[in-house]
């Protein structure tokens, strides 16, 4: 029981860095192309 508990700790942990990431990569690109277009 307790394993399991840590393990969906982890895999939360797991997904919170996958999704600031993604938002990190938007980020990124939208101002790749603002510069692109400039």
């Amino acid at each position: 029981m307790l394993d399991k508990i840590a393990f969906s700790q982890l895999y939360d942990f797991q997904e919170v860095q996958l999704i600031a990431f993604f938002f990190s990569s938007c980020k990124l690109l939208n101002r790749l192309s603002n510069y692109m277009e400039l």
